[in-house]
């Protein structure tokens, strides 16, 4: 709605009635459905799921009207595969079964990656993570701050220096 010369565009959320008010201080209600609550922001409420808005007239209804989702409040979750890298939102709040790109049961990088990890994926981690540390080393920084800075335990920082330097010298 555009704005007039006199006044800002009021709107209330109670019966989405739009309209400009006669003096420069709030209304205290609607003229439309005369309620004192028409500018209670916790009246309009959105669900999560499907972005819908509308007005309630409860504090939080039991279902949208739209999806008619009962969990219309609850972000949805989002979930990476650690086979594939594909990144999925679920519509419901059940667990998925498979990856919807590459139909892997093993998706759940939360509770799998400790579990089960490709030797590819395992090998990438590690080359990667000494290469961070080597370039650590290089610049001088000590083995406990390495440690820290990568979280790595001081022995493997140690043992990937030795491994390193000793390729360099053979």
């Amino acid at each position: 709605m555009a704005e007039r010369e006199h006044g800002i565009p009021m709107h209330c959320c109670r019966c989405s009635y739009d309209w400009f008010p006669r003096g420069s201080e709030l209304p205290k209600r609607c003229p439309e459905c005369r309620s004192v609550k028409w500018n209670s922001p916790n009246l309009l409420v959105e669900c999560l799921r499907c972005g819908h808005k509308w007005n309630s007239q409860k504090g939080s209804p039991k279902r949208c009207p739209n999806c008619g989702s009962k969990c219309w409040n609850i972000p949805p979750k989002s979930h990476t595969c650690i086979e594939c890298g594909h990144t999925w939102t679920s519509s419901s709040d059940c667990r998925p079964g498979r990856c919807p790109r590459c139909g892997t049961k093993y998706w759940d990088s939360a509770r799998q990656e400790g579990k089960r990890t490709t030797k590819r994926s395992a090998a990438a981690k590690e080359e990667g993570l000494a290469e961070l540390i080597m370039e650590m080393h290089a610049k001088g920084t000590s083995v406990v701050e390495i440690a820290i800075r990568t979280g790595a335990p001081c022995s493997i920082v140690i043992d990937t220096i030795k491994e390193r330097e000793s390729g360099r010298r053979a």
